[in-house]
């Protein structure tokens, strides 16, 4: 008899400590249903004036590498002669990207969110190495600050 009871008391204990635990979990990591929405972050360097989205589709440049147009800022862009001439700030969903002026075989091998402006193209690998054609987020840049 007392062997009975000592499971039962054994299963209610175990029952009672999945049930507590996974409340006490559900609430510390979960918080108000606002915290959960995804939204870009419009401070700091990303929220500066002069917001210029990227668009897809972005040409394969090879390994992680893609290529964003911005023509308009060519002659705002590194070069042979001057190879950290550009100010340009790159963003992917609200978080800046970089380090900014990185080796295009460093972009293709290595991504990570290296970048370069170079012509009348940013150079530029997503922060997980991921596909920015088709991982649904979104690219600035920030060209006055």
């Amino acid at each position: 008899m007392s062997r009975w009871i000592i499971r039962i008391v054994g299963a209610i204990c175990i029952v009672a400590g999945s049930f507590f635990g996974t409340t006490f979990l559900l609430d510390e990591y979960s918080g108000p249903p606002s915290e959960n929405i995804t939204a870009t972050v419009v401070s700091g360097p990303c929220g500066a004036a002069g917001r210029i989205q990227l668009r897809p589709p972005f040409a394969d440049f090879g390994g992680f590498a893609f290529l964003g147009d911005l023509a308009r800022y060519r002659d705002a862009s590194d070069s042979v002669d001057a190879p950290s001439r550009s100010t340009l700030i790159l963003c992917e969903d609200g978080k800046p990207l970089g380090p900014p002026h990185s080796m295009h075989a460093d972009i293709r091998s290595k991504g990570l969110g290296l970048y370069s402006h170079w012509g009348p193209d940013v150079v530029f690998s997503s922060s997980d190495n991921s596909n920015p054609n088709i991982n649904n987020r979104s690219y600035w840049v920030i060209a006055d600050h």
